[in-house]
């Protein structure tokens, strides 16, 4: 619209015609004012960790699924509001989820109960949320050491055939279905009884080591019987030999030798054994005595296996018909047949096996798989007993483990408890720095490292104090920030010398914003505010900010005020918005309106 048209079309003057303008201008600039827009909340993606990754098919509840949010360039992301998060399991009977759980405000991830059946196998775990790519995982569920087969007590009793009278050797090994040897991470206790306790004296227990896969110990006869012999562990297969004990007969010359196996297999890493025994027998298959000198006994492969000593000549006087020979195995898995022989009498073979040998060792694993610095729920590491094929190991007296950390604090020694293969831990966020390395240790096992990074997220503090007037309500306003987004629940602490005498606490609503409200009673030059922020660990604060506070106008009061001073500019700028607009027409945006918000007094002029 022309102003001078107007101005002499309706005979008004340039002055009355630029204050209604200027009111018209400020009235559009109130209205052009946008609401305040709704953060949408941020696209991404799923992402799943199982910690522990083994789960024994012992039909517990494992609090071990993880989901996080992640965002579009592959970091992770708080979420402002809550997500619902739906799950799904592939074979139920396997393995069950909740149909969802929810993800907290201010928070990347939350933790999952699975319950797991007593049937091993396989399933795929999938989450589904609304503006996320979905994401799944496998899940293998196995036996474990502890709860069920596939690992056994191997027993053997020789010599088969004995006296009344005449010791016997028992050995018990700890091996895996297919035989092959399990060296044990702790003490295992295994408790041995007859089928005839009047027969045989037999030790009640004996201790398989920890670090080792065998016990050896002695049997003695008492009378005429055939007996079988069972050693039984906690929760692991039992194993079971038969002796036959009978009475002394006429004996004739040694001719045969008979050769078995004291232990099913040997370990190939340099372990020496009492492992073979040598038992002579006359034409009729009835044991003899017989010298323990001018018999050889050699391998046939001794890259695999070396035959060693055998046992001292006063073993062989004690047991009269059976002699026990070493054999020492290599680094190298194989197969050896070893043969005994002396003159006159009929050799005899035997073939030792010897494998890889099975170690439990320690898992160390963090979740989520990328923790946030600011997450409201503590990421957490497991500590978990597994085999070489990533079965979990379960011993029902639980097992001490060593922790060293550098970068989060975390307890020095843990027990993983009784009848469980895992222990999880929290991180102490107050000490989380962003590289974070452990080593976990423990007796008769492989140790075990982890390092990974924590996705710290700085806090930033914005600080908003506007013109105080004494006596007067006043808001002074803490923006928190992380990486640009709002963080809820934040500790803001107000400090202000000469306002406040003691320092204030509150927290951040879902907009990241802390608003103080003051009312000023006095003039004060030395006036500072300073607001200092905490969350997960992380800590922000502002500079002290001054600010001065006026003293209160009243109309009529000869005091300093900005009336007079705003009066006078207003006029001056009157007069020139008229003369402006009669001699070239008046063109103001309101946006950029500076005049009119300082006829409004929303913000004191710059």
């Amino acid at each position: 619209m022309n102003t001078s048209f107007c101005g002499r079309q309706a005979g008004l003057h340039p002055v009355v015609i630029a204050l209604f303008l200027s009111a018209v201008i400020g009235a559009l600039t109130i209205i052009a004012s946008p609401a305040e827009a709704q953060s949408p909340a941020p696209l991404g993606k799923l992402s799943l960790t199982l910690a522990p990754s083994s789960l024994p098919a012992d039909g517990n509840t494992y609090r071990a699924l993880y989901v996080q949010l992640w965002g579009r360039d592959s970091t992770p992301i708080q979420s402002p509001e809550p997500v619902r998060v739906f799950l799904t399991s592939t074979d139920p009977d396997v393995a069950v989820l909740p149909d969802e759980v929810v993800v907290g405000p201010g928070s990347s991830y939350v933790a999952v109960p699975v319950v797991v059946s007593h049937s091993p196998g396989e399933v795929r775990l999938i989450a589904v949320a609304v503006g996320y790519a979905d994401a799944d995982i496998a899940l293998t569920t196995t036996s474990s050491l502890g709860s069920q087969p596939p690992y056994r007590l191997a027993v053997s009793a020789l010599p088969p055939v004995v006296y009344p009278g005449q010791p016997g050797l028992l050995s018990v090994a700890l091996v895996d279905d297919a035989g092959i040897p399990y060296l044990a991470p702790s003490d295992i206790a295994v408790v041995l009884t007859s089928s005839a306790s009047e027969s045989i004296d037999l030790p009640r227990t004996v201790v398989i080591p920890a670090g080792d896969y065998v016990a050896i110990t002695q049997w003695i006869p008492r009378k005429s019987d055939d007996v079988s012999i069972l050693a039984q562990a906690e929760a692991i297969q039992s194993g079971t030999a038969w002796v036959s004990v009978s009475e002394l007969v006429e004996q004739g010359e040694p001719s045969i030798l008979e050769a078995y196996l004291l232990v099913p297999s040997m370990p190939a890493r340099d372990v020496e054994r009492q492992a073979i025994v040598l038992q002579a027998l006359d034409k009729n298959r009835v044991p003899v005595d017989f010298p323990c000198t001018d018999i050889f006994v050699t391998s046939s492969d001794p890259r695999v296996l070396v035959v060693t000593a055998p046992a001292p000549p006063s073993q062989c006087e004690a047991t009269r018909s059976y002699l026990t020979y070493g054999v020492r195995s290599t680094d190298r898995p194989g197969e050896a047949t070893v043969t005994a022989g002396a003159v006159g009498m009929v050799s005899a073979s035997v073939k030792m096996p010897t494998y890889g040998v099975l170690e439990t060792r320690l898992s160390l694993q963090q979740a989520p798989s990328t923790p946030l610095g600011t997450d409201l729920v503590p990421s957490t590491i497991t500590v978990q007993l597994i085999d070489q094929s990533g079965r979990p190991v379960v011993f029902h007296g639980g097992h001490t483990v060593t922790i060293l950390s550098h970068g989060a604090k975390l307890p020095t020694t843990v027990k993983i408890p009784a009848g469980r293969s895992f222990v999880t831990l929290n991180l102490d966020r107050d000490s989380v720095e962003k590289q974070v390395t452990l080593a976990a240790a423990a007796p008769g096992v492989e140790g075990a490292s982890l390092a990974f990074e924590v996705e710290r997220h700085e806090l930033e503090v914005a600080l908003d104090v506007p013109v105080l007037i004494a006596g007067t309500e006043a808001e002074v306003t803490a923006i928190v920030t992380a990486d640009g987004e709002p963080v809820a629940n934040a500790e803001v602490v107000w400090e202000s010398a000469g306002l406040l005498g003691e320092p204030l606490l509150m927290s951040t609503d879902e907009n990241g914003l802390a608003t103080l409200v003051i009312r000023p009673s006095e003039v004060s030059t030395n006036l500072s505010i300073r607001a200092s922020v905490s969350y997960a660990g992380f800590q922000g604060s502002t500079v002290a900010e001054d600010a001065t506070v006026s003293p209160s106008v009243e109309v009529g009061d000869d005091g300093p005020s900005r009336g007079p001073f705003l009066l006078i500019f207003a006029a001056v700028c009157m007069i020139l918005a008229g003369y402006m607009a009669y001699t070239s027409g008046l063109h103001i945006k309101a946006s950029n309106s500076r005049f009119v918000r300082a006829l409004l007094g929303s913000r004191p002029l710059q």
